[in-house]
């Protein structure tokens, strides 16, 4: 019988997104598909960036991302590649851009934010420690399949790009704690109601054993 502790994640739905998700590293800027995502990606991490367009802070954190580096050198005006890019995302409502003497103060709007969600859910990972406490945290889903088989598979798929073990149909593992993650991806999905959280110390030995071997644990 499991040693358990049922974790409600009520808590955690709170929040629209774990705050980690906010951050974007180096490695998730360079994962990011257009200069405009990286732009939106600079304002969420600053929250309001001044004087966006000309700031010279700017310009050097686009020349650190190496895929957008060499396309920085193909022009002749970098500096208005990435006016241009902030430019765009105001045309398309991602931003409010308003000036004020010779600066911009640059704040994301509603749609920004919706696309720094999707962004943010794509990106979404477990953080995880130097030592790990011995204990396992399970995710249980009970997931109507008539109305909910295509929210289920998408929930199937996202908790093992996230690294979760599948130890059941409807269950995953994981060695640290995962209730603000698995929170927003229920959220994003719509299933919240559908899941649940278990933290155990004690799991059968072959699973144990299993698990250690996968996650690379002692």
């Amino acid at each position: 019988m499991l040693n358990q502790n049922n974790i409600s994640l009520k808590a955690s739905l709170r929040k629209t997104l774990p705050k980690q998700a906010f951050v974007f590293s180096q490695e998730d800027l360079q994962r990011l598909k257009s200069l405009s995502q990286v732009a939106l990606a600079i304002i969420a991490s600053a929250g309001i960036v001044t004087a966006a367009i000309i700031a010279p802070n700017i310009f050097k954190v686009f020349k650190t991302i190496s895929k957008f580096k060499k396309a920085l050198r193909k022009t002749n005006a970098p500096t208005e590649t990435i006016a241009k890019t902030f430019y765009y995302l105001k045309k398309h409502d991602y931003i409010k851009m308003t000036k004020s003497g010779k600066d911009y103060f640059v704040e994301i709007t509603q749609k920004g934010k919706k696309k720094l969600q999707k962004m943010n859910f794509q990106k979404l990972k477990v953080p995880k420690s130097n030592s790990w406490d011995g204990n396992w945290w399970i995710v249980l889903a009970d997931i109507p399949s008539k109305d909910y088989r295509h929210q289920a598979d998408l929930l199937r798929e996202k908790v093992k790009n996230m690294g979760f073990y599948l130890l059941q149909r409807t269950v995953w593992v994981f060695p640290f704690d995962p209730r603000a993650e698995i929170a927003f991806v229920a959220k994003y999905y719509g299933i919240d109601r559908f899941l649940t959280v278990i933290q155990t110390h004690w799991i059968d030995e072959q699973d144990d054993a299993v698990l250690k071997q996968y996650f690379g644990l002692k």
